[in-house]
């Protein structure tokens, strides 16, 4: 998922991602422009009905080395109904017990989503998941996910370290307007 105005990152992107599409809107003053939350509408639009889930990475993220890998070992450790967030914010306090249990199994289980920078949904929820937040009334896509989420009584994974960082403010703006405090995770698994 890719605005015009970030394409200074579209090579790394696709370095660390090799041939996958992107969801690419026009800069926001471009009449062309959809916004955010039918450009993120449209990069859920491409997922492939017979893999198992689909991820969706924001043009803003910071991918870690060997991330199918580890992706595919969080999913080996999880099962049920869930949705997975592969970045956690610094802004996400952790209580003991959640320390305790990401040092042991290498994440956490939390009724909300938290951010849209990297969401992997099971390709058998999209389309529902897709519908139920398109009645949201906002242009912020972690948001209307996320509350879509709770409605279907779906928690989040998150991967403690975590496999997707955010670019600083420094680097790039949002796209959304909610202040520009700092957004990289003191947890990223690369650091």
């Amino acid at each position: 998922m890719a605005s015009e105005e970030r394409k200074q990152f579209f090579p790394y992107l696709k370095e660390k991602l090799g041939d996958v599409p992107f969801a690419i809107d026009a800069p926001r003053k471009d009449s062309k422009n959809i916004g955010v939350w039918a450009n993120c509408m449209r990069a859920w639009s491409m997922h492939d009905k017979s893999k198992d889930f689909h991820l969706v990475i924001q043009d803003d993220a910071i991918i870690c080395e060997n991330l199918l890998e580890r992706i595919e070992d969080l999913i080996k450790k999880t099962t049920g109904n869930y949705a997975y967030s592969l970045y956690f914010g610094d802004e996400l306090a952790t209580t003991t017990e959640e320390k305790t249990k990401s040092q042991q199994e290498g994440f956490i289980i939390r009724n909300l989503l938290n951010s849209g920078v990297a969401i992997m949904l099971p390709t058998s929820k999209i389309e529902r998941i897709m519908k139920i937040a398109n009645r949201n009334n906002t242009n912020i896509d972690d948001a209307n996910i996320g509350s879509a989420l709770q409605q279907l009584g779906m928690k989040t994974i998150y991967p403690v370290p975590c496999f997707i960082n955010h670019r600083s403010c420094k680097e790039t703006s949002s796209l959304v307007t909610r202040g520009e405090s700092e957004r990289t995770s003191k947890y990223f698994i690369d650091k």
